[in-house]
């Protein structure tokens, strides 16, 4: 084991020194800890010996593999999304300000809350209208089409949530809701999303590739610097 970790070492450092270190290997009684001295000398040497792109090139990947790692550590989440057909003016100007309005009320929320188990986590400890006001960040309403005539544009809704299938009745739930109230209709969705919107893992191992060159590149040059200062 000792003399593979010795392959750690540079191959100018293994030319020279390689006979003295395997004699040495051979008279002193094997420790616990002469893996970690081996990489505690080998390594510093090994970085020294690359240029500043090398290092850049080593971290950028290191960095991606910390950053992908860490990515599954993180809750996927879902967003299914339906599109809604009102009636005549049904969901245009002040009457669709006061419709959205009613749909994210707590009024309206609180049960869709409850019956498809929603934040079950938050709700433990936070008061409801937390709960809502954290739904209702997680809830997207807009315009999707061009007016092309007496029916209207269309709406888009959608709500993003960790539980695709919950997901998709919650979205269910406030599509009725905009139907009750206004006489519109689906035309599409709502959908059971089976990819999740986040984490994006090719954006975080990109930030990761960037995040770890970048510090290769400012490491290389503070370990240049300080090996100038010594040798003065």
């Amino acid at each position: 084991m000792r003399r593979r970790l010795a392959a750690l070492y540079p191959r100018w450092w293994r030319d020279r020194y390689r006979d003295e270190f395997e004699a040495l290997l051979d008279d002193a009684p094997p420790r616990w800890t002469d893996g970690f001295d081996i990489l505690k000398e080998a390594l510093p040497m090994r970085v020294r010996s690359l240029n500043s792109w090398q290092i850049a090139g080593g971290c950028a990947v290191l960095g991606a593999m910390f950053a992908l790692t860490g990515s599954y550590a993180l809750p996927r989440r879902f967003v299914s999304s339906a599109v809604i057909q009102p009636v005549g003016d049904s969901l245009m100007g002040d009457r669709a300000i006061r419709v959205t309005r009613q749909v994210l009320s707590t009024g309206s929320l609180a049960p869709v809350i409850v019956r498809n188990g929603l934040y079950e986590e938050m709700r433990k400890s936070a008061p409801l209208e937390d709960v809502v006001s954290r739904m209702r960040k997680d809830i997207r309403i807009g315009s999707v089409l061009k007016s092309r005539g007496p029916a209207g544009g269309a709406m888009s809704l959608s709500f993003e949530y960790v539980d695709p299938a919950k997901a998709r009745a919650t979205v269910r739930d406030l599509s009725e809701q905009l139907a009750a109230q206004t006489g519109a209709h689906l035309i599409d969705g709502p959908n059971l999303p089976d990819q999740p919107v986040f984490p994006n893992r090719r954006t975080i191992a990109m930030a990761g590739v960037l995040a770890g060159a970048l510090l290769g590149m400012a490491g290389a040059r503070l370990a240049r610097a300080s090996s100038a200062r010594k040798a003065t």
